[in-house]
C-alpha cells in the first residue's frame, strides 16, 4: 500500500512537471534564420548594413554575428520597430527577442572596406544572398563570383551576389594623377621609415624623396610618382647592402653553437603540426581574397619566405606587398624578422 501511494505521488510530480519542461526545452534553443541583407557603400568606405532575421517569438534571445568588428549607429527592432535591448561582445550581439517574429538589425560597418592606391575593396561573408548599392560613379574593377544580378538605378549600381565570402573591387569616380602619386608618395615615405628603423642609413633614399614631394608641389604628378618609385627601389638596394655576414672565425668559433641550434630547430620542426589554415580564416572574416591567398601560402611554406620571394611568386609591386603584409602584420597574423638585411614573413603560430 505504502509503495502504490509513492508511485502515485510521483506520476503526479511527473504530469506536473511536463508543462514546465517543456518550454525550457524550447528557450535553450537559441534559433534564427536570415531573410534578407543589404549593403548601401558610401564614397568614404563605410557601408550601411540592413539585417533581417527571422526568430521564434517564444525564445527569449537570440545571438546573431555581425560583419566585421566596428561599429557604429547601431539599432535593433521587431517588426513592429520597436526597438529591443541588446547587449554586444563583438562580433557576437545577443537580443532580447521574446515575443518579436522578427528582428531587424542596422549599423555601419567601417571595417569591410579597405582602400589600395585608389581602388576600393569590400570584403563580407554573408550566410544569404544580399544586394550592395554603390555610391554614383562607381566602377566595379573585379568581383569574387559571378553576381546574380547587376541593376541600374539613378545611376547607382546594385549588385545581388550569393552567399559565402565574396569580395568586390571598385573606384568611386576616377583616380586622378595627383590622387595616385599622393598615394605613392605617403606608401613610400612609410616603407622607408620602416627600413630607416631597422638601423639602414636611408639618407640617399629619403633625399630621392624629397625630390619627389617638391615635383609633386609643384603640380609635376607624374614626375613625382616616378621618382617615388626610385627613392623606394634605393632604399630597398640600401637595406640589401647593408647586410652583414659573419667573418670566418666567428663561424669557426660558433660552429658547435649553429650545429646545436640546427638541431633543436628539426626536433621542433618535427614536433610542430601545421597551422590550421581555415581556422585562421574563420577567425577573420573580413580579410580581402589577396590577404586571404597570402595566407594559404604561407602556410604551405611553413618556415617562412623572405618578402621579395613572396613579390615574385604573387607578381606584386613592392609597396602593395608592403602594404598588404603591413595589413596582415597589424592583425597579428603575421611575424615580419630582419634577416640578412630583407624582410622575412612568417605565418603567426596560433595559442591552442
Amino acid at each position: 500500500m505504502k509503495f502504490a501511494f509513492r508511485t502515485i505521488v510521483f506520476t503526479m510530480l511527473f504530469l506536473l512537471a511536463i508543462p514546465f519542461s517543456i518550454p525550457c526545452q524550447v528557450f535553450s534553443q537559441v534559433t534564427s534564420t536570415p531573410t534578407t541583407l543589404s549593403l548601401m557603400v558610401y564614397s568614404d568606405g563605410i557601408i550601411h548594413v540592413s539585417y533581417t532575421l527571422a526568430v521564434d517569438q517564444i525564445v527569449p534571445s537570440v545571438n546573431v554575428t555581425l560583419f566585421g568588428l566596428l561599429y557604429e549607429n547601431l539599432i535593433v527592432v521587431d517588426e513592429n520597430n520597436t526597438f529591443l535591448d541588446y547587449s554586444l561582445d563583438a562580433p557576437i550581439i545577443v537580443v532580447d527577442s521574446l515575443g518579436a517574429r522578427s528582428i531587424r538589425l542596422e549599423w555601419d560597418a567601417l571595417d569591410l572596406t579597405n582602400k589600395t592606391s585608389g581602388i576600393w575593396a569590400m570584403t563580407i561573408d554573408a550566410p544569404i544572398t544580399f544586394t550592395v548599392t554603390f555610391p554614383k560613379n562607381t566602377t566595379i574593377l573585379d568581383l569574387s563570383e559571378v553576381p546574380i544580378e547587376i541593376t541600374f538605378i539613378d545611376q547607382q549600381i546594385i549588385v545581388t551576389m550569393p552567399s559565402n565570402l565574396q569580395t568586390i573591387s571598385y573606384i568611386v569616380g576616377t583616380i586622378t594623377p595627383k590622387e595616385r602619386a599622393r598615394e605613392t608618395l605617403d606608401t613610400v615615405t612609410a616603407i622607408i621609415n620602416n627600413i630607416k628603423a631597422s638601423g639602414v642609413n636611408t639618407a640617399a633614399a629619403e633625399a630621392l624623396l624629397l625630390t619627389a614631394e617638391t615635383a609633386y608641389s609643384t603640380g609635376n604628378y607624374t614626375g613625382a610618382e616616378k621618382l617615388a618609385n626610385e627613392a623606394l627601389e634605393l632604399a630597398y638596394n640600401l637595406q640589401e647592402e647593408t647586410q652583414s655576414f659573419p667573418t670566418p672565425l666567428l663561424l669557426l668559433v660558433s660552429g658547435s653553437a649553429i650545429f646545436a641550434a640546427l638541431g633543436l630547430y628539426l626536433v621542433r620542426r618535427v614536433k610542430g603540426g601545421k597551422i590550421d589554415v581555415e581556422a585562421v580564416l574563420r577567425d577573420y572574416p573580413w580579410l580581402r581574397s589577396d590577404q586571404r591567398e597570402i595566407i594559404r601560402f604561407l602556410a604551405e611554406k611553413r618556415d617562412g619566405i623572405f618578402e621579395s620571394d613572396l613579390r615574385k611568386a604573387f607578381d606584386l609591386p613592392k609597396s602593395s606587398m608592403w602594404r598588404l603584409i603591413k595589413r596582415l602584420e597589424d592583425e597579428e597574423i603575421v611575424t615580419v624578422k630582419q634577416l640578412r638585411g630583407q624582410n622575412y614573413i612568417k605565418l603567426k603560430k596560433r595559442k591552442s
